[in-house]
């Protein structure tokens, strides 16, 4: 009797640590599948996070240099500016010299 009892407990441990051994087998398959998921979700969010901050870095790269061509469009504006009355700086003399020469016939008249 001890012998069939000690079959059938053998052969209830044998049926029982088969299928703990086919659910751990099963969970170490899910385990790997879950992991394979967090690597490809940690790449995508690595690469969502570069593709963000060359966004932002090509948005702050962009408002500096349009902060600069704004300040290199004013200083055009004064040169430009500066480059009118140069133009006109022939006209100018002009009319000073004829003011002088004016200014001089008065005071010889005066004088002479």
């Amino acid at each position: 009797m001890i012998q069939i009892l000690s079959i059938a407990l053998g052969a209830a441990a044998t049926l029982i640590s088969g299928m703990i051994l086919f659910n751990l087998r099963a969970m170490d398959k899910r385990i790997a599948a879950v992991e394979s998921d967090l690597k490809e979700a940690a790449k995508r969010k690595d690469r969502c996070r570069q593709d963000f901050v060359d966004k932002v870095d090509y948005i702050r790269s962009y408002t500096t240099t349009e902060k600069r061509q704004i300040k290199m469009l004013e200083a055009l504006s004064e040169i430009k500016g500066s480059m009118a009355v140069f133009d006109k700086m022939p006209q100018i003399c002009g009319n000073i010299a004829s003011q002088i020469v004016k200014e001089m016939k008065k005071e010889i008249k005066s004088n002479g």
